[in-house]
């Protein structure tokens, strides 16, 4: 399920959840040409195939509070030469960042599966066996 954060609602659902990946957009990105961004297909496909995965999303132009309190306010957000904002997933763990994928690894649907199986590793297909 994906739920949207924001500044006031932020504890509520971090002491809920207790494993989170975590999307953060800029207004207008769903726009774009990135491949995940707001109510994408690849988003809502991945969110209704992994139902027992926390989504969370937040537009961080209007949440400065939530980029604070992971300690997000930091050159791989902003792109200070050309002015462009870098998105950005993270996962969460018991309310603590576990990972970020900028400057790591690609915004793509690959990294986005690496975390989810990751943090849900009970996930992970079991293939059967041979013999």
């Amino acid at each position: 399920m994906m739920y949207n954060i924001n500044d006031n609602n932020l504890f509520e659902h971090i002491t809920k959840d207790d494993r989170v990946i975590w999307f953060f957009f800029r207004k207008g990105q769903e726009k774009g040409s990135l491949e995940l961004k707001p109510n994408c297909d690849i988003i809502n496909e991945v969110t209704e195939e992994f139902s027992g995965v926390t989504f969370y999303q937040t537009i961080i132009e209007d949440n400065p509070k939530i980029l604070e309190y992971f300690n997000l306010l930091d050159e791989n957000i902003w792109d200070y030469n050309y002015k462009n904002f870098n998105p950005r997933i993270i996962s969460i763990k018991d309310g603590q960042k576990i990972y970020d994928q900028s400057g790591d690894k690609c915004y793509c649907l690959e990294t986005l599966l690496e975390m989810i199986f990751d943090l849900y590793s009970e996930l992970i297909p079991i293939p059967p066996s041979e013999g």
